[in-house]
């Protein structure tokens, strides 16, 4: 746990120092999902599509999608154009 916390920790300083860089919001989107945290990937999901095209986030967008269905969630996760 007191890793993954440090990493959550060096992926926002990351966003912090380059706010429009989408690497730090992918990672972040993998470390929520492998916490089964719908709602933070969901969220790190939507800050990452303002950053990078559709097609290189599909994959993430369709493992928040199966976490959120797991979880009871009819939302979609992210609309890909």
């Amino acid at each position: 746990a007191g890793e993954t916390s440090a990493s959550i920790s060096h992926f926002r300083q990351a966003i912090r120092l380059r706010p429009d860089w989408g690497k730090p919001w992918h990672n972040l989107v993998l470390i929520y999902l492998r916490l089964r945290d719908a709602e933070a990937a969901s969220a790190a999901l939507a800050e990452l599509q303002r950053r990078e095209p559709a097609d290189r986030i599909q994959a993430v967008s369709d493992a928040v999608q199966k976490l959120r269905t797991d979880n009871g969630s009819t939302t979609p996760a992210l609309t890909v154009p």
